[in-house]
């Protein structure tokens, strides 16, 4: 969920200090290309966007001419020149003319991380209940036969049998054996592996594309004195954080600890970090010990000092840090960029653009910033979607379009960011219960299981309100029903007699949900989604209330849980309404949830 950015006229004055600051009107720096007048939209893929109306989908180019037919009962983005779409109740694919290229015949198609199935080649697709996948020419590559799947990468695809995970050819043929419980697909030429030793604990290692572990499942520091990594990121740029017992540390690609040697007065172990990007990487230190998080480089020293209350990855040279509970950037000098003013901001893209976000009280309003803190886009969209190809997803009033950039903007060059920023099923993102990789079970954002067969997942375009206030959720709407992340929701009613906290149980590997206890915010919560569709995988989250199991219907999309929002109704005890009038999903924390 996100609350969106505040809208204002030529000056936006912010609460927090009064600082007044100028930013653009339409036409300065964008404009609206494509109408507000849909149901819903995408994100731009090869020269196209997708667009609902009347409920059914189509795509329109950058005029916002109408160039694939708006006939479809659901669409996704482009990719190697096809998109996936679904007639009658099938799914084929089709060109940018709209013609049918692949036959309606698949139960359902896969998708990666960004809403597209098409990669190297190949595209996932099932039938019966069981995944294979298929080239451009519609030629059957591998059978379907398999349980669950990921998008091909660097020639290989993770694929599921019976429970376990391993990797497979363009061919079919078996390059690493599916013998693991869980897996990262690869990146930086390593995949991520983990074995369940029991109930409760998992083991982790890497592998190469020859299917050889690299870095033994189990293996550990000589000095150490548990039985293997716990937990796990993956690779980026020749390193990656590993976890055992509460702490994490950094290793290089022969599994060499890097900063530490054993002692906990020396060197540097950390209690939570992120991947490396553009070669620093955001972590949080064990010591001093305050929950400050500062960046390190790969041999483990401090670039930026450890003082900010949250921090995330550089892309384009910037990174998003929370001083004084507002978000702002700064470079990798640590030199302030964009003051911190907002209550939530995005990541820069390859426009040099990022949004932000803030709240006005009762309404939440988002806009763009460029690296000079200059707001391109006001302030004053209910949502809006990252760019791409100079082109971003806005709502206003229940209506969607998209901008582009205009003038200086849209011409000014920008460095672009390395590929393979976040691999498909994995948010980079803490180790404990926050951010995990895809397969990983049961916490806060795994899944059951690994990659079991999926459902289509697609932005929510219904307006949420709370006790008659909007908020902007990054939801998905999967068969009718609406998914929220559990962490958004306590968040949204944390002021509200319906707050509700969220840890992770240990003991029990299990979400932990208290009414009455005030949520405490771990950053990271209202964040925008990119407006694509997505695979959704079904979840089996072990949750507690108050100290009791209950069951809630989840799905993982994009390596977090999604879980009905009916039923945290239900469970919590608020309402939940659709008002078809205001097409709102409409939560009133004073009434009892009525079925």
């Amino acid at each position: 969920m996100f609350p969106r950015f505040v809208a204002a006229a030529l000056i936006t004055v912010l609460c927090a200090g009064f600082t007044a600051f100028a930013h653009a009107a339409e036409g300065e720096g964008y404009r609206e290309a494509v109408p507000l007048i849909y149901e819903g939209t995408g994100v731009f893929s090869e020269g196209l966007g997708p667009v609902l109306k009347d409920g059914k989908w189509g795509f329109v180019d950058k005029a916002g001419k109408e160039a694939v037919s708006l006939a479809y009962e659901e669409a996704t983005l482009f990719s190697e020149g096809l998109a996936g779409v679904k007639q009658d109740g099938k799914w084929g694919f089709i060109d940018k003319k709209g013609t049918a290229i692949i036959p309606f015949k698949y139960d359902l198609i896969g998708l990666d991380s960004d809403g597209k199935s098409f990669s190297e080649g190949m595209a996932a697709v099932q039938t019966d209940g069981k995944w294979g996948f298929i080239d451009k020419a519609g030629k059957l590559a591998v059978p379907c036969k398999y349980d669950g799947f990921d998008v091909f990468s660097g020639g290989l695809a993770l694929v599921e049998s019976e429970g376990k995970v391993g990797f497979i050819d363009k061919t079919g043929k078996e390059v690493a054996p599916l013998k693991y419980d869980l897996a990262s697909n690869f990146r930086d030429g390593m995949a991520m592996v983990g074995i369940d030793k029991d109930e409760e604990t998992t083991l982790f290692g890497y592998i190469d594309k020859t299917g050889k572990e690299v870095i033994p499942v189990g293996s550990k520091p000589e000095w150490a004195d548990w039985d293997g990594w716990h937990w796990a990121t993956v690779f980026s740029e020749g390193m990656a954080f590993v976890w055992a017992n509460e702490y994490g540390y950094m290793i290089d690609k022969t599994g060499k600890v890097v900063g530490y040697n054993g002692n906990p007065s020396e060197g540097r172990r950390y209690i939570d970090a992120y991947i490396f990007s553009e070669g620093l990487a955001a972590v949080m230190p064990e010591r001093p010990g305050d929950g400050k998080w500062g960046y390190v480089d790969k041999t483990s020293k401090e670039v930026i000092p450890f003082k900010y209350e949250e921090a995330r990855l550089f892309y384009e040279g910037l990174a998003a840090v929370k001083v004084n509970g507002k978000w702002g950037f700064i470079d990798k000098t640590g030199k302030e960029a964009v003051p911190a003013r907002y209550d939530e901001a995005g990541d820069f893209s390859k426009e040099g653009l990022a949004w932000v976000l803030t709240n006005l009280g009762d309404v939440y309003k988002q806009g763009f910033v460029d690296k000079t803190g200059r707001e391109v886009v006001p302030v004053k969209y209910d949502t809006v979607y990252i760019f791409s190809e100079g082109m971003a997803a806005v709502r206003l009033d229940n209506k969607w379009g998209y901008i582009t950039l205009t003038g200086d903007t849209a011409q000014k060059p920008q460095v672009q960011t390395p590929q393979g920023q976040t691999p498909p099923g994995y948010d980079p993102g803490r180790p404990e219960s926050e951010k995990t990789p895809a397969a990983q079970a049961p916490s806060e954002n795994s899944q059951s299981g690994n990659i079991p067969s999926g459902v289509t997942a697609r932005p929510s375009a219904s307006p949420v309100f709370i006790d008659g206030a909007e908020v902007s959720f990054e939801a998905y709407n999967i068969d009718g029903s609406n998914y929220f992340k559990l962490r958004d929701i306590a968040y949204a009613l944390g002021e509200t007699d319906k707050r509700f906290s969220v840890s992770f149980d240990g003991s029990k590997n299990a979400i932990s949900l208290r009414l009455g206890s005030a949520y405490e915010a771990a950053g990271g919560e209202l964040s925008a989604g990119d407006g694509a569709a997505k695979e959704a995988r079904n979840a089996s989250a072990l949750v507690f209330l108050d100290g009791a199991e209950i069951k809630l219907e989840a799905y993982n999309i994009g390596g977090n849980n999604y879980f009905k929002l009916r039923d945290l109704g239900k469970a919590l005890g608020f309402s939940v309404e659709y008002d078809p009038s205001a097409k709102a999903v409409i939560i009133d924390t004073a009434k009892p949830y009525e079925g």
